[in-house]
């Protein structure tokens, strides 16, 4: 049964008035979380639509505004051994891209859901043979800010040479920049990090081998503008300094590209601070960059950025950009208890040991800094999360960008009752925490927010499950 639950009472962001809050539930369907799979895609004309594999397959499901169920869509050409499906969703129309391995190759197609709900004969963007160093071959997926672009590419071995192929498709699934290009033969990767603009330029990044930090001292820039046939490589100049954590983020309103990362002053050690550089998309190149020193303000511990991930980048309308960071580690231990046994005439203990994997997610660290790389404001939000042997799927945060700032939901799983929380940062660094209310059944599901998503300027879609069923809660602020 649906229920909307209409909440008065959160100051949305330091606002003088307040805004409603909408929590809406969708009924639940049926899940194996060790097998099958689930993703918020987006919205299709006034549909909220997520995907759901089942006993290998796949569907879309559409659901109106309050989460009421309208319909689902079979995704019938996708074969049951597919590896990988990515989408691309702007309100018009949706996009789906898909790895499957057939005749001992990994192919890559994609197909368009029609205006009558049904899909468009599959088109196949390439077909790599499968083998050797290509055994784990797989693409990674980039979506322009408007969700009007779709960056796909890999990385792979062969002929004897590293290649790179990337594909950038209209949200029409026309083909806008196909390349297929060798690269230098020496020891550098590319990064999993990329992005596409508005316009369909696309940008890798490419880089040395990372030391155990994940640092390195040398990267460059990989460039295409739409209809390329290679990319450009732009080096780029870290005087000795080594990054970490990369991170891009794209402002059409200065058609320049922001790579950001941790800095550190050797490959081993701790950062001390954020560095970025501003890529300038007309002139393709970056005559822009910033090392900016940073300590956190925070009550107990270390005040250094160790452990600490960036999850987000945004640009400000302004040029200047938004880091959020957030404190994260894993770690092993093995629990060993003696049982005792019988043998004949003698007892002895038998030891019986169990290997338990904990995950961290602590504070936020959120870094406000000016065009000109000088730090306007910093905050650091508390949490502490501790999970075990879950890959942490129920911990981190989801993000709601706002006009007057950002919420942060995330769970607080380490309390009895389970409590899903909002920690409201506006634009001038003023900070609200507030726990979301939620009904009895809604408590009965474990809410996942790193695998939330945005759907609007205010709404945002997170999976929930529960044994063996999967819901979405709708919130609205």
């Amino acid at each position: 049964m649906m229920r909307a639950i209409f909440i008065l009472v959160l100051s949305l962001l330091g606002a003088e008035y307040s805004l409603a809050q909408k929590l809406y539930l969708s009924d639940k369907e049926d899940i194996n979380l060790r097998y099958d799979d689930f993703a918020v895609v987006g919205k299709m004309e006034d549909a909220n639509v997520v995907y759901r594999k089942r006993n290998k397959k796949a569907e879309l499901i559409f659901y109106n505004a309050t989460m009421n169920k309208i319909r689902s869509v079979a995704m019938d050409m996708v074969a049951e051994n597919y590896s990988q499906i990515f989408f691309l969703a702007n309100g018009k129309t949706i996009l789906a891209a898909y790895q499957q391995r057939e005749n001992k190759k990994e192919n890559l197609y994609v197909s368009q859901l029609q205006s009558d709900m049904k899909w468009s004969t599959p088109i196949l963007l390439t077909s790599i043979p499968s083998g050797g160093l290509r055994q784990n071959l797989s693409f990674t997926v980039a979506r322009s800010q408007n969700n009007s672009k779709m960056l796909l590419y890999s990385y792979y071995y062969e002929n004897d040479t590293w290649n790179i192929e990337a594909f950038v498709l209209s949200d029409e699934m026309k083909l806008i920049t196909h390349i297929k290009q060798p690269l230098p033969e020496r020891e550098w990767i590319i990064n999993e990090e990329a992005a596409v603009s508005n316009e369909g330029n696309a940008y890798l990044l490419y880089h040395e081998k990372p030391s155990s930090k994940g640092s390195v001292n040398e990267f460059s820039i990989l460039s295409a503008k739409q209809r390329a046939a290679l990319f450009t490589i732009n080096p780029i100049e870290v005087n000795k300094h080594a990054v970490s954590d990369f991170r891009f983020a794209i402002d059409p309103n200065h058609t320049m590209v922001y790579l950001c990362g941790f800095y550190a002053e050797g490959r081993f050690n701790t950062p001390k601070g954020i560095y970025y550089t501003a890529f300038d998309e007309e002139q393709q190149a970056a005559p822009v960059s910033h090392f900016v020193p940073l300590a956190l303000q925070v009550t107990q511990g270390r005040n250094d950025l160790k452990d600490f991930k960036i999850r987000h980048l945004s640009v400000k309308t302004d040029g200047g950009i938004e880091v959020v960071a957030e404190k994260y580690f894993q770690s092993v231990r093995t629990i060993t208890s003696m049982n005792p046994t019988f043998g004949i005439g003698m007892m002895s203990m038998q030891d019986n040991s169990r290997t338990i994997n904990e995950y961290y997610y602590d504070e936020l660290a959120i870094f406000n800094l000016k065009v000109d790389g000088s730090v306007a404001w910093s905050q650091v939000m508390l949490k502490e999360q501790l999970s075990n042997d879950d890959m942490g799927i129920y911990s981190s945060i989801g993000i709601l960008e706002h006009n007057q700032g950002k919420v942060y939901l995330f769970n607080d799983v380490n309390s009895k009752t389970p409590r899903l929380m909002a920690g409201i940062i506006n634009n001038n660094s003023e900070m609200t925490m507030k726990e979301i209310p939620t009904d009895v059944e809604m408590q009965d599901w474990n809410w996942m927010p790193r695998s939330a998503k945005q759907l609007s300027k205010a709404e945002i879609v997170m999976p929930c499950v529960m044994k063996s069923y999967l819901c979405f809660l709708k919130i609205s602020f």
